[in-house]
């Protein structure tokens, strides 16, 4: 076990507000072993401890959303030195107090290394214990108190945990769900990636901190921690990734359909090449056109230039038909179109397209 950690104390207000206090440990004795720090809070006052129950996996209430997370999985190495982790679980409504949670899930992201594991712990009178190995830091996946989807507002990232119990206090949030369909059958997708994204336009590559990891569609989002609705890109395998815009605090329930995948290589020649800025692509789809590569700028390094071309290799786009825009600026600053074709791909499609920019 780490010789230095942190402990978690809740003080609870009556106006209704909790904060959790983070307390530096140190190698506890032998003789008192689990007792250290325990902490509890003012009021309510917990029951005392009860014995451990099993760390089973129940099924999912009816009033409960979809599970997002697969079930728990631990793959930890036999030889692995392992040590309680629990505490208390309390909920703690708008406008009202933390109360103790009667029943309820937490569902333990185990960090060691680069690898995770989840780790399922019952709630059973507002207390949770479950055994984690000594040498893992702890993330929250996700957790349901009393039918209610909560997040744990003062709970750090990758806590460093020893035995002592803590007080964890879940705040409801509002329910967002994404229902992942095929684009053209309709038909619901698993294995879906949510990441967080910089803009409305497709990413290039796959560098977005992963907000949920290969789930079955219906999608429910954990909390997304903003001030602003963000932009999360979707994707699964075999399909085009796409963008979409949730707001955290407010309740949705959306359809977001996906496309098989297909690539595309723009060349762009003529001797005004030089003039381009931007390459955009808009992704022509129920009569709409959506930006899918937005923001392709040769001086950013998403151009290569190849025997008088200016060549844009760009992967991960949806088997539809495109149009393709090259976009410059005449001699006073204003933004122009340069040239432009259009472009049908079929899923799996590897195309080459010539764009030509003569002036």
């Amino acid at each position: 076990m780490r010789a230095s950690g942190l402990l978690l104390a809740a003080a609870v207000a009556a106006a209704g507000s909790a904060a959790l206090l983070w307390q530096s440990r140190t190698t506890p004795a032998p003789e008192r072993q689990h007792e250290i720090g325990r902490a509890r809070p003012e009021s309510p006052r917990p029951p005392e401890p009860q014995d451990e129950v099993p760390l089973a996996a129940p099924a999912p209430e009816a009033d409960e959303p979809t599970p997002t997370v697969a079930a728990p999985r631990v793959t930890y190495a036999r030889d692995s030195v392992m040590q309680r982790f629990g505490g208390y679980a309390m909920l703690q409504r708008e406008g009202g107090p933390p109360i103790e949670a009667a029943t309820g899930r937490i569902d333990f992201e185990t960090v060691i290394r680069g690898q995770r594991d989840l780790v399922r712990a019952d709630v059973l009178r507002g207390r949770f214990d479950v055994e984690i190995p000594a040498v893992a830091f702890v993330d929250v996946a996700s957790a349901t108190l009393e039918g209610n989807r909560v997040r744990f507002p003062s709970i750090p990232p990758q806590y460093d945990p020893d035995e002592s119990d803590v007080v964890l206090v879940g705040v409801p949030f509002p329910e967002s769900v994404l229902r992942v369909v095929d684009g053209g059958q309709r038909s619901a997708l698993g294995s879906v990636t949510v990441r967080r994204a910089s803009g409305p336009s497709a990413p290039l590559d796959d560098a977005g901190e992963v907000v949920v990891r290969e789930a079955s569609a219906p999608v429910v989002l954990p909390w997304i921690e903003t001030a602003v609705p963000v932009w999360l890109s979707v994707s699964a395998p075999g399909y085009a990734a796409t963008n979409v815009l949730v707001d955290p605090t407010v309740a949705g329930d959306r359809e977001v359909a996906l496309w098989p995948s297909a690539s595309l290589t723009v060349r762009v020649t003529g001797v005004g090449r030089s003039r381009l800025r931007t390459l955009v692509l808009f992704r022509e789809e129920s009569d709409e056109r959506t930006p899918v590569a937005a923001m392709l700028e040769p001086e950013h390094g998403d151009a290569r230039g190849v025997s008088g071309a200016l060549v844009f290799e760009i992967p991960g786009v949806a088997a539809l038909p495109h149009r393709i825009l090259a976009k410059g600026v005449d001699g006073v600053g204003r933004t122009v179109d340069l040239a432009e074709t259009r472009v049908e791909l079929e899923p799996g499609q590897q195309r080459d397209v010539a764009l030509r920019i003569d002036s």
